[in-house]
């Protein structure tokens, strides 16, 4: 302990005593990642380091040569135990927390999920949830300005569980699903960041214990209906000409058992909730800010619809080629997750002492990779704080680092389900602008009116816009 002490202090960053009377407020509180991003600009972004309350050490760096590094960096493969151990409490023991030759398995029988051919089999069913979400914004539109939240969680809900096991249910009820992600990342983020606090408000607080218990029947709740499901999944492959499994559901149905890694029914029905999850925590957040920025930002709506009319001419729902074809659609969503990446960081575990860019990190440190901050380095993206899609168009990318944009991160742990993202955000707003214009709520001039909070995931706090029929004048 004494020789990972004496290693720690000569990389620079808050002492125990400024965490604990400087830092604390803002490094617990709800901007939590506006504030480490912060300390990334005052560091210059150079990596930067603290020992959080419970003693663990986190390396907090921020600059692309470096996380380069550590993505290339076999000792630092592993997820970090400190910011991804609480969500297997809450969320599942799959492949987002897992490591070693368990993730490996996990991730080798998702992957056929995921390759185009097989997500464009599925393409109807993404249509027909957006589509859903289209109906639900009618009930709204034309009227006052509202919180989308409820029905752009909703939707991307229904829409993430109907993509990946094509359109068998896994959930019985889909609003106390949605539900139980809400309590159970508001659970990670209170255990990770504080879990003295945390302990004690499960100890005393009835809210908190009846908060924890509706957080953990996500698993529950969930694990007849998985079961049943994977024996629809295997009749479906066994009724088709080719059997070869196309969806999460029917790849986690075909999987054969590896004794010598105790894979057992329980390990499935983790992978299956750990895909839904993720999917829908990253879409809903994306798809949330990005309504917001088309709405403060007119000029860019109208050129995203004018793609969309000229790719989609009269046809009524997109291909996946038109989607291939939005362009400009995909440089405002990369815009987007440029400025709110809806994973601000990424955690690794470093399990020999190893250097990076001449610094020397000991056995054991987390390592945070702040994406957040790096996507607003002015050294990498002028004027940061613009919104401006252009620059992700081919001209605006020739001289960018490779590793200075990864919001779905890199290297062999790359988010399996990136490219699934990327077709939910394009066809749920490919419907949405066709069928509506977006204006900014009353009290919301400016990218500045835009408040943050951050659980596993940064959301905006009560997105408010008003939809406005198209053919409609606005008032």
């Amino acid at each position: 302990m004494y020789r990972f002490w004496k290693m720690s202090r000569k990389i620079e960053g808050p002492s125990y005593w400024d965490l604990a009377t400087v830092h604390s407020k803002e490094l617990l509180g709800d901007d939590t990642i506006g504030y480490m991003c912060k300390l990334c600009v005052d560091y210059g972004y150079r990596p930067w380091g603290l020992f959080t309350t419970t003693l663990d050490y986190l390396l907090v760096v921020s600059d692309p040569e470096t996380i380069q590094e550590v993505f290339r960096n076999p000792h630092m493969g592993d997820k970090s135990i400190v910011l991804y151990s609480a969500l297997s409490d809450y969320v599942a023991k799959g492949s987002l927390v897992l490591n070693g030759p368990l993730w490996k398995w996990h991730r080798k029988n998702v992957n056929p999920a995921f390759r185009k051919s097989n997500m464009d089999s599925r393409h109807d069913i993404m249509c027909d949830g957006a589509e859903d979400v289209v109906n639900m914004f009618r009930e709204k539109a034309d009227g006052p300005s509202f919180d989308i939240t409820d029905i752009v969680d909703m939707g991307t809900v229904v829409m993430s569980l109907r993509f990946i096991t094509s359109d068998i249910p896994i959930v019985p009820d889909v609003r106390k699903f949605y539900e139980s992600i809400e309590h159970g990342m508001s659970m990670v983020q209170s255990k990770t960041l504080n879990p003295m606090h945390h302990w004690f408000k499960l100890k005393f607080d009835k809210q908190t214990r009846d908060m924890d218990k509706r957080a953990r029947e996500l698993i529950t709740d969930s694990t007849p209906l998985i079961r049943q499901a994977k024996i629809i999944a295997k009749n479906r492959m066994s009724d088709r000409v080719d059997s070869q499994p196309v969806d999460v559901i029917e790849c986690l149905a075909s999987v054969t058992p590896e004794p010598e890694l105790h894979i057992d029914e329980q390990d499935i029905i983790d992978e299956v909730l750990t895909i839904a999850v993720g999917a829908m925590e990253t879409t809903r957040s994306t798809i949330k800010t990005m309504m917001m920025l088309l709405a403060l930002f007119p000029d860019i709506q109208q050129r995203v619809c004018e793609e969309i009319e000229r790719v989609l001419g009269k046809n009524d729902r997109p291909t996946p080629q038109d989607l291939q074809d939005m362009k400009y659609m995909e440089a405002v969503i990369k815009e987007t997750l440029r400025l709110y990446p809806s994973i601000p960081i990424i955690g690794r575990q470093v399990n020999k002492t190893s250097t990076i860019n001449g610094v020397v990190i000991p056995r054991g440190t987390c390592i945070i990779m702040n994406l957040m901050a790096m996507h607003r380095n002015p050294k990498l993206f002028h004027d940061p704080l613009k919104f401006v899609p252009e620059r992700f168009l081919a001209e605006g990318q020739e001289k960018r680092h490779p590793y200075a944009f990864i919001p779905f991160g890199a290297g062999p742990r790359i988010c399996v389900g990136y490219a699934q993202a990327m077709i939910t955000v394009k066809t749920l707003m490919t419907a949405v602008l066709r069928n509506f214009q977006i204006v900014p709520g009353e009290n919301i001039k400016s990218m500045d009116d835009l408040k943050f909070k951050m659980s596993v995931s940064i959301y905006i706090s009560e997105p408010m816009v008003k939809l406005i029929s198209r053919g409609k004048p606005s008032s």
